[in-house]
């Protein structure tokens, strides 16, 4: 809730990708289809992330630690603070595309997972890590295994919670098929150049 009032383009763009899912019959819930919103967004640092980067302090908000879970969010207060600098740094039809292209042929399914916490906890690789979940041991001394899938998006209420956890290879492959295809129709209808849209490069990310 505090993201669509930090930026009226949140909802917006969560409505549009939700009729997206309907017309394309891909079977993702309005909470996966929001996080992928948020995801996004945040990799263009139109909106912040829930938690600073590891290794950093945090001067205005104690953390909050529960059963060695860090528990820690910012406040309103803050994350306005975060992203009053981009808030009209793209127009609805750049950020619809760029959702297109992001999840269509930039996101890294294989090595990374959708995490709206902060984006240093989002790697999927681990060497002890059975082949069907992921082991997680942070350096605040958070410990939890979530299940793996072809597309990981992880609840940021219940960090072992993968909602995503039934989305099978061929559904991704669907998923991202008809995102491309989508996006170069969007090209083809208006006037666009791909300049508009940043290129990210995940080692920078």
């Amino acid at each position: 809730m505090e993201y669509i009032k930090l930026n009226k383009s949140t909802r917006k763009l969560i409505i549009g990708v939700k009729d997206w899912t309907k017309r394309h019959n891909i079977s993702l819930s309005g909470y996966s289809i929001a996080l992928l919103v948020i995801y996004y967004l945040q990799s263009l640092q139109v909106l912040p992330f829930l938690q600073p980067p590891l290794g950093s302090t945090w001067p205005h908000s104690p953390r909050n630690m529960i059963e060695g879970w860090d528990c820690t969010f910012k406040s309103s207060d803050e994350l306005a603070l975060d992203c009053q600098h981009n808030l009209l740094s793209y127009n609805a039809i750049e950020l619809y595309c760029g959702f297109l292209r992001f999840y269509g042929a930039e996101f890294p399914y294989k090595d990374r997972f959708v995490c709206i916490r902060d984006h240093d906890r989002n790697l999927l690789s681990s060497k002890n890590s059975p082949a069907n979940l992921i082991d997680k041991v942070t350096v605040e001394g958070e410990c939890w295994t979530m299940k793996k899938s072809a597309i990981v998006i992880q609840d940021p209420f219940e960090l072992c919670h993968n909602i995503t956890h039934s989305f099978k290879e061929e559904s991704l492959n669907k998923f991202k098929e008809e995102l491309i295809t989508s996006y170069l129709s969007m090209l083809e209808a208006v006037t666009l150049s791909t300049a508009s849209f940043p290129e990210k490069k995940w080692d920078e990310f």
